[in-house]
């Protein structure tokens, strides 16, 4: 008789209630939050604001977060985090960092949602951004291109670009290296935000406006 594996296990703690939780130590994706409770309660999320002093908002509800979105006039320069702007050092300074914030695609449960954000509040407290979001939803793996190339549905980057305010007076521009992101951006169409597809090894302080 063949004996059954046994799955290695780890202990970690509940990013949200600190209770201890058990999690398969060979996973692909490690889970941040506890099942009992917590993962119900995150796994609603559509976008995460991160603001200095630490200030963590969560939102779960499209209206409620579009209408706060409107409150944050003059973010004209929005940066992708991962493979853009971690090609900088937190205490690299930007030409517009008042100006600057990021926003990073991450999955709702898992420890790279904390990661991000533990990221963008180094950023936060060194000057080199204003604020940053999260966001929990992209254009389907499996779907076609048109489908993941004008993604915009509540939780996603390019619906964040439709709501946060941009006057006309200003010049605004948004920078990722992944294509969907980029595209679906592009899509909208928004009179003036210009759109960059970061490509691997190059020099993000020579993209940005000065």
């Amino acid at each position: 008789m063949s004996k059954t594996k046994q799955k290695k296990k780890q202990s970690v703690l509940c990013q949200q209630c600190g209770d201890a939780f058990e999690t398969s130590a060979t996973t692909r994706v490690t889970m941040a939050f506890c099942k009992a409770r917590c993962r119900k309660v995150r796994n609603k999320d559509l976008m995460t604001y991160v603001g200095p002093g630490e200030r963590l908002v969560h939102f779960q509800h499209a209206a409620k977060a579009e209408a706060f979105l409107q409150t944050l006039p003059g973010l004209t320069v929005r940066l992708d985090l991962h493979k853009v702007l971690d090609t900088l050092e937190p205490n690299v300074p930007l030409p517009n960092s008042a100006h600057t914030c990021a926003i990073s695609y991450v999955g709702p449960l898992t420890v790279t949602r904390v990661k991000a954000r533990k990221d963008m509040q180094a950023r936060i407290a060194s000057g080199q951004l204003a604020c940053g979001f999260l966001v929990y939803k992209r254009g389907p793996r499996k779907g076609t291109d048109a489908e993941r190339n004008t993604f915009r549905a509540p939780g996603s980057k390019a619906w964040v670009n439709m709501h946060l305010p941009l006057a006309s007076s200003e010049i605004g521009v948004f920078v990722d290296d992944g294509y969907d992101h980029y595209a679906s951006v592009t899509a909208l169409k928004l009179p003036n935000l210009f759109t960059v597809h970061f490509q691997d090894g190059a020099n993000l302080l020579a993209v940005l406006p000065a």
